[in-house]
């Protein structure tokens, strides 16, 4: 893509659109991307934005804009990019190589539902070497340098799914991490980019039930090592 249809999308994203169709002006947005973008005339913008929509990058109705499942995956790439170059962090999860440690806890139980999902689970298994077992089983940390091991991973690359569309809804993309689970079972952090947890708690699949492999219940310890 283009910088300065880029330039545009990005400026789309931060009146919104990347949530909801906004009201879009083209001589506004023109007026907007003077600054980066040469010859940013309104004529100009009009057919960037016809382009992205011609592109799948943008979805209009008259006056209303929304930025489309592949413009927000664009969006999305960028701002992984632009974390991974303000902390320095572009290595992979085996670069990272750090030992995790928490007890169980129960999750909201939407896991099983998402993990299931022919496309997710297709991904995963492609990318991760192992069909997921559909669930994931959910850790809380408490010791800090646990909780800055999750942050610094968080910044770096991992292993990426991408975001797809199902029965007209948009499933966002996630990021996993290979982990030894325990010592004795391969498995993966996964981050999906739509969460409702925070650092303190981390999902983790593997292509077995942890809980029945393990013999996990609520408050068991467990340990994640990253490779």
């Amino acid at each position: 893509m283009k910088k300065c249809k880029l330039d545009l999308l990005i400026l789309l994203s931060s009146k919104g659109a990347i949530s909801e169709a906004v009201p879009v002006s083209t001589s506004a947005l023109s007026s907007e991307l003077g600054g980066t973008a040469e010859g940013a005339s309104q004529q100009t913008v009009s057919r960037w934005v016809s382009e992205l929509e011609d592109d799948d990058y943008v979805e209009r109705s008259g006056k209303l804009v929304r930025i489309a499942a592949k413009g927000r995956q664009k969006i999305c790439e960028i701002a992984d990019a632009a974390k991974e170059s303000l902390a320095g962090k572009t290595a992979r999860a085996s670069d990272a190589g750090c030992e995790i440690k928490g007890k169980v806890t129960s999750g909201f139980r939407e896991g099983k539902y998402y993990i299931a999902l022919p496309e997710y689970k297709k991904q995963l298994t492609s990318k991760l070497g192992f069909v997921p077992f559909a669930g994931t089983l959910n850790i809380k940390l408490s010791r800090t340098t646990d909780i800055e091991c999750i942050r610094k991973l968080k910044t770096s690359k991992g292993i990426q799914t991408d975001e797809f569309v199902r029965d007209g809804r948009s499933f966002g993309r996630s990021k996993c991490f290979k982990v030894v689970v325990n010592g004795k079972v391969d498995g993966a952090l996964i981050f999906p980019a739509r969460s409702h947890y925070g650092d303190e708690v981390v999902e983790v699949i593997a292509p077995v039930s942890l809980r029945e492999k393990l013999r996990l219940k609520d408050g068991s310890e467990i340990s994640l090592q990253t490779r």
